[in-house]
């Protein structure tokens, strides 16, 4: 009976539900070897996919390059990175041409798996390397190339710590130019547009101190010919770039920095553009220098430094294939010159307090150390006196030709041709044209080299008084002058070494004659000075009496002979007056200010024929010696 209980149903279903497992357990165990079999074939196929992908982009990526760009490209190896998903191109190399060869140790190219198919990757470039071989006048030879706009393709590029080497090679030596640490920022907003709707920022180093900054605008179709950039150089050494420099201008360096900045478009079949160089701490004349073009140089080193000279242009692009060196190179350099010494002079005299400046033109003649300036004229800077302070229709500069010795001390030498000096007496004092900046040789001379001679041909000093609606003038013309051994150095201390001859004619007929010997070193004054002056008819001379003295004269002539000194910030004068038929006051004259005073000055004049004055005073710097002198001596006569 126990064993019939052994074999109850109860008995039965539990054994089955015992033995189901191991029933069942066969089919389970096929599943999972097809599990294992699939699951390996997958990771075979991605195995291989993994190393041979790499292997197929890097070949696609080689081949698609060298078809685009004609020529060998070279990739060292290519990673994958299915996570980001992106791809890390890395020792990829290249030449454009002969001259320019390219490499790029790391190129990465990043995308998102949502949006790969739809929108455009992002690339980052570390440490590229470029070298450019330029030879002016040379084009290189490139091979026909596929259009393409490669901005359509990508969503942003940049560019970390790039570097560029530019060797211009020219007949006078090799310019030898490095751009470092370059950072490039580039962000595509609209790949098929044909405005400038892509956007670059740049900024590097260039040589040892200086620096590039620069954005812009192109577009991303056919951007050759489509582009805009605004730009910022700062401090970059010039003594590099002298084989250039030789090149077109026959100058070179010794020491400065040159700094630029502009905007320059690329439009419409037009290059347009403003570039503005300022030169600073720039010697182009070295010390103990044999140059080519001293005076060039000379002219240079101080027009150029601290100026601002801007340029301008707008011409056909011809589709950006123009050789723009060799056009800097051939552009007539002589022109370009000339305008920037004419714009240097322009803004030297410009520093006078007071006055603006005008130069009509400049002729130079670095061959003959010659400098000519065309109508050159200094007018109030309230732009309501009409006529200029000093108008000048030829200035010439000429060079000793010991300025081409090295070491020699040289100077200069300056001939004015028909001057014209105004003076204006106005009641309103933006009408007024008196005084001039006491610095003015300071301001003016713009040159290094001293001048020593000095030359005045066919000279005009005018006074102009203004009262009311009269006007009167009083001019010396046919005014000659000639200054000798002017320069400081040529001067030793107390010695009046330099010397000044000056004739004229008074209103047309009076002599005038002037002597002068002076220390032109010497800050509180140093001179002896001879005046004579013929007879003048005094009634031609009121617009300087009322102007300067209160009265006028109705008759006579009067003239004097002048010996007077300065020294030590005195002055000491003595004066021989010749005077005929003196008269003040007129017979019909009724309206007098000052009746009895006037009688009394005409007594005075008259007594002076014949008789020797002598003054002394303090100088006043502020006003000419002449000037001075006159009007102590008109206060000793009214005194006296």
């Amino acid at each position: 009976m126990h064993e019939a209980q052994d074999s109850t149903p109860a008995s039965s279903v539990l054994d089955l539900l015992v033995s189901l497992p191991a029933q069942a357990s066969p089919p389970r165990l096929i599943s999972r070897e097809r599990l294992r079999r699939w699951l390996l074939g997958l990771l075979c196929v991605a195995l291989l996919a993994w190393l041979l992908v790499p292997l197929l982009v890097e070949v696609v990526i080689e081949r698609r390059l060298s078809s685009r760009l004609s020529t060998d490209v070279v990739v060292g190896d290519v990673d994958l990175d299915l996570a980001a998903p992106g791809v890390v191109i890395r020792g990829t190399a290249f030449s454009l041409d002969e001259r320019t060869d390219i490499e790029l140790p790391e190129v990465a190219i990043a995308w998102s798996w949502r949006t790969m198919l739809k929108e455009r990757p992002s690339i980052e470039v570390t440490d590229p390397r470029a070298r450019v071989r330029i030879v002016p006048g040379q084009r290189p030879q490139r091979p026909d190339r596929p259009n393409s706009d490669p901005l359509e393709r990508f969503a942003s590029l940049h560019v970390f710590g790039g570097s560029v080497q530019v060797l211009v090679e020219i007949d006078s030596g090799r310019v030898d130019l490095e751009i470092t640490d370059i950072s490039l920022d580039l962000r595509n907003t609209a790949p098929r547009a044909l405005e400038q709707t892509t956007h670059v920022e740049l900024e590097g180093k260039i040589g040892q101190m200086g620096h590039l900054q620069a954005s812009g605008s192109l577009a991303p179709v056919r951007s050759r010919d489509n582009w805009s950039v605004e730009f910022h150089v700062r401090d970059v050494d010039v003594v590099p770039l002298n084989p250039l420099w030789n090149a077109v201008v026959e100058m070179d360096a010794s020491k400065g920095e040159v700094s630029l900045q502009g905007r320059v478009s690329n439009s419409g079949g037009r290059l347009r553009g403003r570039i503005e160089p300022n030169f600073t701490n720039l010697r182009l004349l070295g010390e103990g220098e044999a140059a080519r073009h001293p005076m060039g140089e000379a002219l240079f080193s101080e027009m150029l430094s601290g100026a601002s000279n801007a340029m301008t242009f707008d011409r056909p692009s011809n589709g950006g294939r123009r050789d723009l060196l060799q056009a800097l190179i051939d552009t007539d350099w002589q022109t370009v010159i000339e305008g920037v010494i004419r714009r240097g002079y322009q803004r030297q005299l410009n520093t006078l307090t007071g006055y603006v400046s005008t130069i009509g033109g400049v002729d130079v003649a670095f061959k003959d150390g010659l400098l000519v300036l065309h109508h050159v004229s200094i007018f109030r800077d309230t732009g309501l006196v009409e006529t200029p302070f000093i108008a000048v229709e030829e200035l010439e500069v000429v060079f000793d030709e010991s300025v081409r010795e090295p070491g020699v001390e040289s100077f200069k030498n300056v001939v004015l041709r028909e001057p014209v000096l105004t003076f204006v007496a106005h009641d309103d004092p933006k009408r007024r044209q008196m005084q001039f900046d006491p610095l003015w040789p300071q301001k003016v001379s713009s040159l290094p080299f001293q001048t020593r001679d000095l030359r005045v041909e066919n000279g005009t000093i005018r006074f102009i008084e203004h009262r009311g609606d009269q006007v009167d003038e009083v001019a010396i013309e046919e005014v000659t002058l000639l200054g000798r051994d002017m320069a400081k150095v040529l001067s030793a201390p107390g010695q009046r070494a330099a010397s000044i001859e000056a004739h004229g004619l008074a209103l047309g007929v009076t002599p005038v004659d002037l002597f002068v010997q002076y220390e032109p070193a010497s800050e509180q004054g140093n001179s002896h000075f001879e005046l004579e002056v013929g007879a003048l008819p005094l009634p031609e001379l009121n617009p300087l009496a009322r102007t300067h003295a209160g009265f006028d004269a109705s008759s006579g002539t009067i003239g004097l002979e002048a010996v007077f000194d300065t020294r030590g910030g005195r002055v000491s004068a003595e004066v021989e007056l010749d005077v005929a038929d003196v008269q003040i006051i007129g017979d019909d004259e009724r309206d007098l200010e000052h009746p009895v005073r006037e009688f009394m000055l005409g007594r005075r004049i008259r007594g002076l024929d014949g008789k020797r004055l002598e003054v002394e005073f303090a100088r006043d710097y502020e006003s000419g010696v002449l000037r001075q002198v006159g009007m102590e001596l008109l206060r000793k006569v009214v005194e006296d």
